[in-house]
């Protein structure tokens, strides 16, 4: 039985993966396939290539503001030089900068632990999926090339629209996962999961005005979160969902990170039929 971790978009929410990854080294279990989306491509990378959950946790606490900084400079040259809007608000190369030592230098299929990330192709208007080449692909998907350097693939799965620029490869322009698909458990089936544990980070299940008052990402966000209910899956998996509150939370990343970690624990008996009960049809 082959059981996937699949980790949903969430911006700064996302490294409460980290702590559900701390939970599962701690009771010795090991997915045989991690997909991910967004943040949770990014968090989901750096396990598959070694990464422990401590320096993970470092790495995580070390971000601030200044990782993402607003691009005046590129806002500026296209509006005044160019006459054209920006193709994002926010600079990610410190961020890209932080993360290459980890990420750069090997393609998404040679990573070391199985692993397919999700980005959009605006090209085609479809989730592509990137990592190693499969055989079957769902009607409504595109595989993306194995050769890609996973360093792009992540840029390409976190890259928020209007917030991150996109990524040119090729003949595709690629964005965030989260636009088609951001909590990629149907990808995780595509790809022979017979079964999954899901880090999902949703918006707040009642969204009401006039507070909060609403504002162009958190109503991307709530759009995405309506599809994500959507989705439709028949193996058995299980859940963690955490509602996210804000959205530029840097201060409350260890408060995250544990709060992931308590909600797998929270789920342990659940989590332990899904890696050791291979007969079972639904879980929970």
């Amino acid at each position: 039985m082959r059981v996937a971790l699949v980790l949903s978009g969430g911006g700064i929410w996302g490294t409460a993966g980290i702590g559900v990854l701390k939970a599962l080294e701690e009771w010795g279990y090991q997915p045989d396939l991690i997909v991910g989306t967004s943040s949770g491509a990014i968090i989901g990378s750096l396990w598959a290539m070694g990464m422990s959950v401590d320096a993970m946790t470092e790495l995580a606490l070390s971000l601030t503001k200044r990782d993402v900084p607003i691009s005046w400079r590129n806002i500026g040259g296209q509006l005044l030089g160019q006459h054209r809007l920006p193709d994002a608000l926010l600079d990610g190369a410190p961020l890209w900068q932080k993360l290459r030592p980890w990420l750069g230098g090997i393609a998404v299929s040679a990573v070391p632990k199985p692993l397919w990330v999700v980005a959009t192709s605006l090209t085609d208007r479809a989730p592509i999926v990137l990592g190693p080449r499969i055989d079957k692909v769902k009607p409504g998907f595109l595989m993306g090339d194995p050769d890609m350097e996973l360093i792009d693939a992540v840029r390409a799965s976190s890259a928020v629209p209007g917030f991150f620029a996109p990524v040119m490869i090729r003949d595709q322009v690629l964005v965030d996962g989260g636009v088609g698909d951001d909590y990629p458990l149907d990808v995780a089936e595509m790809l022979g999961a017979d079964r999954a544990l899901g880090l999902w980070i949703d918006e707040p299940a009642r969204w009401q005005l006039p507070s909060p008052r609403p504002h162009a990402f958190h109503v991307l966000v709530e759009s995405m979160a309506v599809m994500i209910r959507e989705i439709s899956v028949r193996m058995p998996h299980w859940d963690l969902r955490i509602e996210l509150t804000g959205h530029t939370v840097f201060e409350r990343i260890a408060e995250i990170i544990e709060m992931g970690y308590t909600s797998a624990m929270e789920s342990k008996d659940a989590i332990d039929r899904l890696f050791t009960e291979p007969g079972r049809s639904r879980i929970g």
